[in-house]
């Protein structure tokens, strides 16, 4: 579905939240809340409650990734989410959530401590 002027909206003020964040746990919150967000404005009803159900693991591995590698790239691309998604280009968000998936899976960003 397309995304209401309420909807990106809300989006909006999260990714704000993120980019203002200055604590990995502020930034780890705000990534997740960006997220579930999507997950709710997308129409999908299983996704949002998956993606619950993993909330506190994923905001921990989001806080060592912020830990282990700052804020700049993630803001960037949370920012390009957004701009796709206020345009309804639906095909380049899903794209560049791909794109994000497939580095983490391939390792692009490990987030384990040497």
């Amino acid at each position: 579905p397309r995304a209401t002027t309420d909807d990106l909206q809300r989006l909006k003020v999260i990714a704000e939240q993120f980019s203002a964040a200055d604590t990995p746990a502020g930034a780890a919150q705000a990534i997740y809340d960006f997220h579930q967000e999507i997950c709710m404005i997308s129409g999908n009803t299983i996704l949002p409650i998956i993606s619950y159900s993993f909330s506190v693991l994923q905001q921990m591995l989001w806080t060592r990734y912020f830990e282990l590698y700052g804020y700049k790239k993630l803001q960037k691309t949370t920012w390009e989410l957004y701009h796709l998604i206020e345009q309804g280009d639906t095909k380049g968000a899903i794209a560049n959530l791909a794109d994000s998936i497939n580095e983490t899976i391939s390792g692009g960003a490990p987030i384990h401590y040497e």
